[in-house]
C-alpha cells in the first residue's frame, strides 16, 4: 500500500516535470521565464516533497503500514550536503540572501529540494518505458518550438515584438530558444534526451521513439552550440556500451568506446590549428590557458579561484558568488553607443560553484553522494540483465545537464531534475508496459 500510493504519486511529479516544467515558458517571455520556471519548480516539486512526507505520516501513524528503509551512503552524504550548505548560510556575510537565493535561485530552500526529492524519487520512482513515450512526445513538441524559431518566426512573443533568435549578440543579449530559455540549457536538454529516446527505441523496441530523436538531433546540429554538440556526441557514446545486450558486446563496445575517446583526446593534443573548442583545448592541454576560453570559463574560474581562498571551509554561503566575484565582463553596444557590463554570479563549473558558495566539506560530500551512486548504479546494472543506462532509464530529463553545471537560467531547471535523475539511477529496473 505504501509504495504503490507514494509510487503513484511520485510517477505523476516525473510526468509532469517531463511535460509542464520542460513546456511551460511563463506568460511574460524571455524576459521572465527564469522566474516562471522557478515558481513552478517550486510548486511541483514542493508540492511533491510535502504531500510525500504527508502520505507517508499519514500511513505510519494512522494506518500503521509504513517502513522506513534504512537510508543509502549517498543519502547520507546528501543529507550532510544539505547539513554544510545550512552551516554556511549562517556563517555568510550575506545571511539574508543565502534563503532563497540570488538570481539564481540556488539558495538553502532550493538546496533543499534538491536533496529531498532525490532521496524520494530514490526510494518510490519505478522507471517504465511509458516514461520514455511522455519525454518523447515533449521533446517533440519543444524542438517544434525551436524549429519555428530557427525558421525566424516568434511563436508565443517568446522574444520582444520584432525580435527573432538571429538578434542574439545585437538586440539583446544572450541567446534564447525553445522553452528551455538558454541556449546551452536548451542544448543540455537535448544531450540527455536524445540517448534516452536513441536507448528506449533500440533496446526496447520502441522506434516511434526514433522521430523525436531525430528532430532533437537536427535542432541541436541547426543550433550549432559547440559544447552541445561535444556532449551530445559523448553521451551518445557513453551510452551506446549499456543499450547492447550484457556480455561480449557490451564489453567491446565499451572498450571501443574507451579507445575512440582516448584517441579523440591524442588527436587533440598531437594537431596544432584546430577550430573552436578543440583548438582551445589543444592549448590547455600543452599549458596555455587564455582567460577567454571557452567563452571566458578561464577567467572566470581564476576569479573564482580567488573567491575560494578567501573563504575555503564554508564559502560565502548559497547563491552568493556576485558577492565574493568583484570581476566582471564588459563590452562595446555600438548601437546604443555605450558599454554593457556583466557580473560573475556563477562559476560555471559544479564542483567550483559548490566549493565557492557552500564550502569544501559541502563539497566531499557532493562527490561521494556522486561516487557511491556510480558505484551502486554499476552493482545493480551487472546483477540485472533487465537494468537500463543512465539517463534513459530514470527520469529521462537531465542532466539536463550533465555533472558539470550548464549555464543556463534559472539554474534550478537545469539542475533539479538532475537530482532526480541520480535518485531514480539508484533504483533502476525498467519494466516494458
Amino acid at each position: 500500500m505504501q509504495k504503490n500510493a507514494l509510487t503513484r504519486l511520485t510517477s505523476l511529479y516525473l510526468c509532469l516535470m517531463l511535460t509542464v516544467f520542460l513546456l511551460w515558458p511563463g506568460t511574460s517571455g524571455y524576459a521572465q521565464i527564469a522566474e516562471a520556471k522557478y515558481r513552478l519548480f517550486l510548486w511541483l516539486t514542493g508540492g511533491y516533497c510535502a504531500l510525500s512526507v504527508l502520505l507517508w505520516l499519514e500511513l505510519a501513524l494512522i494506518r500503521r503500514t509504513a517502513a522506513f528503509a534504512r537510508p543509502s551512503l549517498a543519502e547520507w552524504l546528501l543529507l550532510g550536503y544539505l547539513l554544510c550548505s545550512l552551516i554556511a548560510c549562517l556563517l555568510s556575510p550575506w545571511r539574508e540572501e543565502t534563503w532563497l537565493g540570488g538570481a539564481r535561485h540556488e539558495g538553502l530552500l532550493t538546496i533543499a529540494l534538491y536533496v529531498l526529492s532525490f532521496c524520494l524519487v530514490r526510494r518510490f520512482a519505478r522507471p517504465a518505458a511509458w516514461m520514455l513515450d511522455v519525454l518523447g512526445a515533449a521533446i517533440t513538441l519543444f524542438c517544434a518550438v525551436a524549429v519555428l524559431q530557427l525558421l525566424g518566426k516568434n511563436p508565443f512573443g517568446l522574444y520582444p515584438a520584432g525580435l527573432t533568435y538571429y538578434d542574439a549578440g545585437k538586440a539583446y543579449s544572450g541567446e534564447y530558444i525553445a522553452t528551455a530559455g538558454n541556449a546551452g540549457f536548451a542544448a543540455a536538454i537535448l544531450c540527455t534526451a536524445i540517448p534516452a529516446l536513441l536507448f528506449g527505441a533500440w533496446r526496447l523496441r520502441r522506434w516511434h521513439l526514433l522521430v523525436p530523436a531525430a528532430l532533437g538531433l537536427a535542432v541541436a546540429v541547426w543550433m550549432n552550440v559547440s559544447a552541445g554538440l561535444a556532449g551530445l556526441a559523448g553521451s551518445i557514446l557513453l551510452t551506446l556500451p549499456l543499450a547492447l545486450p550484457k556480455g561480449r558486446a557490451r564489453k567491446t563496445a565499451a572498450f571501443a568506446v574507451g579507445g575512440l575517446i582516448l584517441l579523440a583526446m591524442l588527436g587533440v593534443w598531437l594537431l596544432p590549428n584546430l577550430p573552436g573548442m578543440f583548438g582551445e583545448a589543444h592549448a590547455l592541454l600543452h599549458g596555455e590557458a587564455d582567460p577567454t576560453f571557452g567563452s571566458g570559463r578561464i577567467y572566470i574560474w581564476k576569479n573564482v579561484w580567488e573567491a575560494i581562498c578567501a573563504r575555503p571551509w564554508f564559502g560565502g554561503g548559497p547563491d552568493t558568488l556576485a558577492h565574493q566575484v568583484s570581476a566582471y565582463f564588459e563590452r562595446y553596444d555600438a548601437d546604443a553607443n555605450r558599454i554593457l557590463r556583466a557580473t560573475i554570479d556563477a562559476a560555471h563549473n559544479e564542483y567550483l560553484n559548490i566549493w565557492a558558495n557552500q564550502g569544501v566539506f559541502a563539497l566531499l560530500c557532493w562527490l561521494g553522494a556522486l561516487g557511491a551512486s556510480a558505484v551502486r548504479f554499476v552493482r545493480r546494472t551487472r546483477r540485472r540483465r533487465s537494468s537500463a543506462g543512465a539517463p534513459s532509464s530514470a527520469t529521462a530529463f537531465r542532466r539536463f545537464s550533465a555533472f558539470p553545471r550548464v549555464s543556463a537560467r534559472p539554474i534550478c531547471s537545469s539542475h533539479g531534475p538532475c537530482w532526480r535523475d541520480r535518485g531514480s539511477l539508484c533504483r533502476i529496473k525498467l519494466r516494458k508496459q
